[in-house]
C-alpha cells in the first residue's frame, strides 16, 4: 500500500512523503523532485482508511506529511510549519463530524477553534 508509493512501484507520484513520528525527527523522502508554481502542503492523519487512495488524489508537486494520529496532530503541523512561509494553501485530510474537526488527539469545534489555532497555529506560513 504505502510501499508502492515509497518504492515507485508502477508510475510515480510527483510529492515528498514524511511519516510524522513523535519520537523522533521527520524524515522526508524524495520521491521525486519537482518544481510547481504552487507552494502546497498536505496533513493527513495517518489512520485514515485508504491512505493509498487519498496519496493517489493529492496534487503532483505538493509537500505531504503522514501525521501520527495516537498524539496533537495540530502540534505535529506546527512543528512541521514552524520558521516556514510563503505556502498557497494548507491541506488538512482528518476526521470529523459536524462541528468537530478530530486531529489526533486534539478536537477542534466551533467553541475552541480560535483559542487553540491561535496558542499553537503559525499563521505566518501563509502567503
Amino acid at each position: 500500500m504505502i510501499d508502492d508509493v515509497v518504492d515507485g512501484a508502477g508510475e510515480i507520484p510527483n510529492y515528498t512523503v514524511t511519516f510524522v513520528d513523535v519520537n523522533s525527527v521527520p524524515v522526508e523522502q524524495d520521491i521525486v523532485a519537482a518544481s510547481h508554481p504552487l507552494h502546497e502542503i498536505v496533513f493527513i492523519s495517518g489512520d485514515l482508511p485508504d491512505l493509498q487512495s487519498l496519496l493517489d488524489g493529492v496534487k503532483a508537486g505538493s509537500e505531504v506529511h503522514i501525521l501520527d494520529a495516537h498524539s496533537d496532530e495540530l502540534a505535529q503541523m506546527a512543528a512541521l510549519l514552524a520558521g516556514r512561509t510563503g505556502f498557497d494553501a494548507i491541506h488538512i485530510l482528518s476526521h470529523g463530524s459536524s462541528g468537530h474537526v478530530l486531529l489526533g488527539t486534539t478536537t477542534l469545534t466551533s467553541d475552541n477553534l480560535r483559542t487553540i489555532t491561535l496558542q499553537r497555529w503559525p499563521v505566518s506560513a501563509l502567503r
